[in-house]
């Protein structure tokens, strides 16, 4: 089970080419669900401009994007083992969150 702030390789195959990984935003303290919410990581190309809704976070020492406007939910199955997690970055990340949902 992945737990927040986890990174996990994208697993559609075709949507991982602009996608290529998911972090997960659900807190682990909401379990025994069959879904998770999580943000994909673009590739650093796919946008232009960083800003509050968008920081920059390193995967293998690329720079990606965490597409804070793009959240789904995903069974929880799908998702593979971690690949990285970004819980040095929860300020940011839920900084972005914020800026989304409440605008500031």
């Amino acid at each position: 089970m992945s737990r927040q702030f986890d990174v996990v390789r994208n697993p559609d195959a075709e949507d991982a080419v602009r996608r290529p990984f998911l972090v997960v935003l659900q807190s682990d303290l909401v379990s025994g669900l069959r879904s998770t919410v999580v943000a994909p990581l673009l590739v650093r190309e796919a946008i232009v401009g960083a800003s509050r809704l968008h920081p920059v976070v390193k995967i293998d020492d690329t720079e990606m994007w965490f597409a804070t406007h793009e959240l789904f939910a995903i069974e929880q199955r799908l998702l593979g083992k971690p690949v990285a997690n970004l819980e040095s970055q929860r300020d940011a990340l839920s900084a972005a969150l914020d800026f989304l949902f409440l605008g500031y």
